[in-house]
């Protein structure tokens, strides 16, 4: 199926849309992520803890804290 001047006029625009869209929201998702990053801090919580022996170390759950 060949496309009009016209139809391939908007199909590049709704194609330059969605990447610009996309690109957007790649860069929205990776600010929020740095942000969570540097704002919250990985703490052991010290109930968790119990020793495994299949791996022969005691293993703790982290969980994320405001700082």
């Amino acid at each position: 199926m060949k496309l009009t001047k016209r139809g391939e006029s908007v199909f590049f625009a709704l194609l330059g849309a969605f990447i610009f869209s996309m690109l957007v929201m790649m860069i929205g998702a990776t600010v929020a992520g740095v942000s969570y990053v540097v704002t919250h801090e990985r703490v052991i919580n010290e109930s968790s803890c119990r020793y495994s022996l299949d791996v022969g170390a005691e293993l703790c759950d982290t969980i994320w804290v405001q700082k």
